[in-house]
């Protein structure tokens, strides 16, 4: 299912996201598969779970975080050098073909595919 982050409690890794049916998931950092956090507004893609409560979300993507993804994984197969995808992708954002929170994220990617090298 789609959704939209109502909040989210860094400091305390809770918070909530209102699914495309209207209704309010509670979600904890736990259960979000890319990262630990969440940011007000930031685009979701979640599975309805339940737990002690009621509903709540679970299996969370940022949506952001997928077409950063797949930003890289294209350059990547056109055969642009590891070295390059960055300025590619930042050229790309400035043409307008990528958002800027899609590039940061890309940012984000690349170091800690760096960091794994």
């Amino acid at each position: 299912m789609r959704g939209e982050v109502k909040f989210f409690l860094q400091d305390k890794s809770y918070g909530y996201i209102t699914g495309e049916d209207g209704r309010d998931y509670f979600v904890h950092a736990n259960h979000i598969l890319d990262s630990g956090s969440l940011n007000q507004g930031e685009a979701v893609l979640f599975d309805e779970g339940r737990n002690n409560k009621g509903v709540c979300a679970v299996n969370i993507l940022r949506t952001q975080r997928i077409m950063a993804v797949r930003k890289i994984s294209e350059a990547k197969k056109r055969g642009i050098k590891e070295e390059e995808i960055l300025d590619h992708l930042i050229a790309q954002a400035e043409q307008g073909d990528i958002k800027a929170g899609v590039l940061n994220i890309c940012i984000e990617i690349l170091k800690e595919e760096a960091v794994e090298a």
